[in-house]
């Protein structure tokens, strides 16, 4: 599956590494770092939920708005890619209809198919809860102020 990060800022995950369960391995690629596997997925443009706002008030001169959420943009076509060309998922058809491009099913393990994970910010996962391939990061990592800089897993929203 490839993860694609469509936030604004490069998604870090942190994870536990396979082969030695969180001890430091001897891995021959360098990936384990004590036991922790580091992937960065840079952005690869932003999704977001089209906002209206509108005046209703002010507190103390600032002003108080109400915001009304829309679509969502910026967010591909739910499918995958077969032999380097993108199918869209036909929601019409049953998960047994075949690939237009190899023929075999879009749930088989086909070695040409490359599905996609989109990252999302959680407020737009919550506008398109119907969206199986949507994720968030989830399992904030944080530095020694309490600011987040990594994650340890991808979360959906339900």
């Amino acid at each position: 599956m490839k993860i694609v990060n469509l936030t604004p800022h490069p998604l870090v995950i942190q994870r536990t590494c396979p082969r030695c369960n969180g001890q430091t391995c001897e891995d021959s690629r360098g990936e384990c770092q004590q036991g922790t596997i580091t992937e960065t997925v840079e952005s690869s443009g932003i999704a977001r939920v089209e906002t209206t706002e509108t005046v209703i008030g002010d507190v103390n001169g600032i002003p108080v708005v109400e915001t009304e959420f829309g679509a969502v943009a910026g967010l591909p076509e739910q499918g995958w890619e077969c032999r380097g060309k993108f199918v869209r998922f036909d929601e019409t058809k049953p998960d047994w209809e075949p690939c237009q491009e190899c023929g075999m099913r879009s749930t088989d393990s086909e070695p040409d198919h490359v599905f996609f994970a989109y990252v999302v910010s959680s407020i737009t996962a919550q506008a398109i809860l119907h969206r199986q391939d949507v994720y968030v990061p989830a399992r904030p990592i944080r530095d020694d102020k309490g600011r987040i800089i990594d994650c340890a897993a991808l979360g959906r929203i339900s």
